[in-house]
């Protein structure tokens, strides 16, 4: 008979967090990148939480370029 492990309840917190979806390519080719966390071992967007005194959009770009290492001039707000 096959063992089942318990799982860890999970944290449920409210949080605000902003960051953006890193794509290049198009079609068959295109790409984006995730960022691995080690704490639940799942892979997400870039993102993270407001700085004292950023802005929703601040934090958004700067999450996106910490964590992608994507050059600003390669970053558009609102780029569809």
């Amino acid at each position: 008979m096959p063992t089942t492990r318990a799982r860890r309840p999970s944290r449920v917190r409210t949080a605000t967090a902003a960051g953006g979806v890193v794509m290049r390519g198009a079609g068959d080719e295109l790409e984006v990148v995730l960022a691995g966390r080690d704490s639940d071992r799942t892979w997400v967007f870039p993102k993270g939480t407001p700085d004292k005194g950023e802005t929703i959009e601040e934090t958004a770009l700067r999450e996106v370029r910490e964590e992608s290492c994507a050059g600003s001039r390669s970053l558009r707000h609102g780029a569809c």
